[in-house]
């Protein structure tokens, strides 16, 4: 009996609970006691004759308990949601502090996502998209906001158009300047396209592409790396393994880490990052201290941990199903595509697992959205490679810049001609009208499609 199979099952049970409180609701309370009383007679009672009730007993134990955490946890979150959606349709005061790039829209309002602090000074956990017009919004900024409230979306749990928003205080951490600093740089010595790629690349600001090259991305399967994720990371942990494992392996653990949550800090705490990075640290985890766990252990402790920081993805969030799909097809399906290759290159690694997590969110994408991009694995195949070597060379320009412009001027040259190509080779992949096609794709069929790939 391992105490890893405790704690993955505990997990499990976690798991279950907070999908149990999103329809049980006001029944949390008897579920909890219930659970708990469970755990401890079968603790006590179904361990006396022999090992394997031990076993038995050990794992429901842990189970219903973990289901019992996960139960009040999203039974909170569930009254907190509710106490959100009593205000719907009315006009609220609200306070927060924005958590991303803000980024203009619908008839030239500046939109951007806030952690919600209060409505109407009542204390509320959550997030709220606002639409406003207003001169200046950065990242870190606490706002106040007024105007009717509305249903939200995925991960934000309400919003506001036309909103009247004013900044109480800026962010003015060191952080945040050098942030600001970076952007701006990279912004004056690229033309805008490249610009915009090489952020997305390295610190997923997204707001700055233009809707042609957003739409390109799209219709090529590519929108996925110009947003921070798993990939992005591993990037960043391979680099600094490889640096310093040949001196010693808990230094080189130790870089990795405070380069990962130092990533973290710069890029800001999305909801995407906070996927990507919690499983790049549980991945850390095993390798710094020798463990050998399955891929599809750590998915399942990720996610436990990810829907127990914040339930309302889990339940409401479509990107939040991709991601962990798509971890499910690199840290899964293709371990096991690998063990029946001759060689494994490192290119050939990349490829085998940006087209596992292709399989496995190409069904709920296609049920979802009901399209699908035919130049997917073509367009990844051709611009993945080019990403590494992009995001070191816009981070080299973007440091180089803070000393001497002059001569981040130079360097910037290399990396235009990268960024360059790579605009070009997904402009011409995402011309054909055939690069995606519309799908019917029923619920039995989305289903069936799971069974296939298993």
């Amino acid at each position: 009996m391992t105490i890893h199979l405790q704690l993955l099952v505990g997990a499990l049970g976690v798991f279950a609970g907070l999908v149990m409180s999103r329809f049980g609701g006001v029944g949390n309370f008897v579920v909890v006691s219930g659970a708990c009383l469970v755990a401890v007679l079968l603790k006590m009672s179904l361990v006396k004759n022999m090992i394997g009730g031990l076993v038995v007993a050990s794992l429901v134990a842990a189970f219903c308990v973990g289901f019992a955490f996960g139960a009040v946890r999203g039974g909170s979150y569930l009254g907190n949601l509710n106490s959100i959606v009593a205000n719907y349709g009315n006009k609220v005061t609200l306070n927060g502090r924005v958590i991303n790039d803000p980024v203009y829209g619908f008839r030239g309002q500046l939109s951007c996502m806030i952690s919600l602090t209060s409505i109407d000074n009542v204390r509320v956990v959550g997030r709220a998209r606002l639409s406003g017009h207003i001169n200046s919004l950065k990242m870190g900024d606490e706002v106040v906001a007024s105007g009717k409230l509305r249903e939200g979306f995925a991960g934000w749990q309400a919003s506001v158009s036309f909103a009247q928003i004013k900044v109480v205080s800026e962010d003015s951490s060191l952080l945040a300047k050098q942030r600001s600093k970076f952007i701006a740089n990279i912004n004056s010595l690229l033309p805008d396209a490249q610009a915009s790629l090489g952020l997305g690349f390295l610190i997923g600001v997204r707001s700055l592409i233009e809707e042609d090259l957003k739409n390109n991305l799209s219709e090529t399967g590519l929108t996925h790396i110009v947003a921070v994720s798993g990939y992005n990371l591993t990037v960043l942990i391979v680099a600094a393994r490889s640096l310093l494992q040949s001196r010693s392996r808990k230094g080189s653990a130790l870089f990795a880490a405070c380069l990962l949550w130092g990533f973290v800090l710069v890029v800001g705490p999305s909801p995407s990052v906070q996927r990507a990075s919690i499983v790049s640290s549980m991945s850390l985890f095993a390798w710094i201290f020798g463990r050998q766990f399955y891929g599809l252990s750590i998915i399942v402790f990720s996610a436990t941990v990810s829907a127990w920081l914040d339930p309302y993805y889990m339940w409401f969030d479509l990107g939040w199903h991709l991601s962990f799909l798509a971890f499910i097809g690199i840290l899964v399906v293709a371990p096991r595509i690998m063990t029946r290759a001759k060689s494994a290159g490192r290119l050939k690694v990349m490829l085998v697992e940006t087209a596992s997590a292709q399989l496995m969110t190409a069904p709920l994408i296609m049920f979802m959205f009901s399209k699908l991009s035919i130049v997917a694995m073509l367009s990844n195949a051709l611009i993945l490679p080019l990403v590494p070597v992009a995001m070191v060379l816009t981070f080299i320009v973007g440091c180089v810049a803070t000393i001497n412009f002059s001569a981040a001027a130079w360097l910037s040259w290399p990396c235009t001609q990268l960024l360059e190509f790579m605009v070009e080779v997904i402009e011409l992949l995402a011309s054909p009208s055939w690069a995606s096609v519309w799908v019917n794709f029923s619920y039995w069929q989305f289903l069936f499609s799971f069974v296939l790939i298993a």
